[in-house]
């Protein structure tokens, strides 16, 4: 026997209501694709305008560090002409030593300097004399 509820009438009156429910589905579907999609093209859009606006900064930030590399080589150049600490030592202990040399030459000359002295106090009294 036939159920009563299920006749053939009532078959094409599910697959209508089925179609139907697919065709809202559908356009569910197509709407929410469209804006994943379009969700999709912002995210596309902002990552790359990230990556630009990050390009430039690590530019920036390269050509800076370039700078300083410069900077640092130039001082490193400088600084290798400079005397170590062995070199400075050493020259102090030269000074040291041509500040007694001196010293003793000064003394040498200015023992010399009594004979001369006496020349010349001499030579200025015979100029003194002619004078008269």
């Amino acid at each position: 026997m036939m159920d009563a509820g299920l006749g053939i009438g009532t078959v094409p009156q599910w697959i209508s209501g089925v179609a139907a429910a697919v065709a809202v589905l559908m356009s569910v579907w197509a709407v929410l694709g469209r804006k994943q999609l379009e969700a999709i093209a912002e995210l596309k859009r902002e990552k790359a305008t990230a990556i630009a606006a990050l390009k430039v900064e690590t530019d920036a930030l390269k050509e800076r560090f370039d700078r300083h590399d410069r900077r640092v080589t130039v001082m490193e150049e400088a600084l290798r002409h400079l005397p170590d600490k062995e070199s400075i030592a050493s020259l102090r202990l030269e000074i040291e030593q041509l500040r007694g040399d001196i010293g003793k030459e000064m003394a040498r000359l200015m023992g010399s300097m009594g004979p001369l002295q006496a020349l010349a106090t001499r030579l200025q009294d015979v100029m003194l004399e002619r004078e008269k």
